[in-house]
Order: C-alpha cells, then sequence, then structure tokens
C-alpha cells in the first residue's frame, strides 16, 4: 500500500470515528443489512463498536460502488 493510500485510510477512519463519537450516523435499516446482523447475532452497538475498532491494518481493498452509483467502462 502506498504512502497516499495509507493516509487516506487514516482520514477515513479519523472521520468514521468521529461520527460515531458525536452519534452523526444514520442507520440504513435495508433488509439485507438486519437480516446479516440477525444471522451473526449482533446489534447495531454491536456493529458500531466493530467499526470504531478498525485499524488501517483491516483494510482489504475498496470502496466498491453501491447498488445507486453508476460507473461508465469503455468497451462495455
Amino acid at each position: 500500500m502506498n504512502e497516499l493510500s495509507l493516509q487516506l485510510i487514516h482520514k477515513y477512519l479519523f472521520q468514521i470515528k468521529s461520527d460515531i463519537s458525536q452519534k452523526k450516523y444514520q442507520f440504513i435499516e435495508r433488509k439485507k443489512n438486519i437480516e446479516f446482523l440477525k444471522q451473526n447475532g449482533l446489534t447495531i452497538d454491536d456493529l458500531l463498536q466493530i467499526l470504531f475498532d478498525l485499524s488501517p491494518d483491516d483494510y482489504l481493498s475498496g470502496p466498491e460502488n453501491d447498488i445507486n452509483i453508476i460507473s461508465f467502462h469503455e468497451n462495455e
């Protein structure tokens, strides 16, 4: 991972943790979100704690486009 990517990840995680601490978030109760939590025995508070505990070492890849975002690819 390059230095720019690492800086962006730190910045993003800082913002997430700040928003969680200040209760500046909105949990979107999509059916798939609720089902995931139930299937894994998690509450919304558990999810927030997991997000709060993330570190740059947890980064794998992404972000991926949301279903509400249109992307255009050449030659498709």
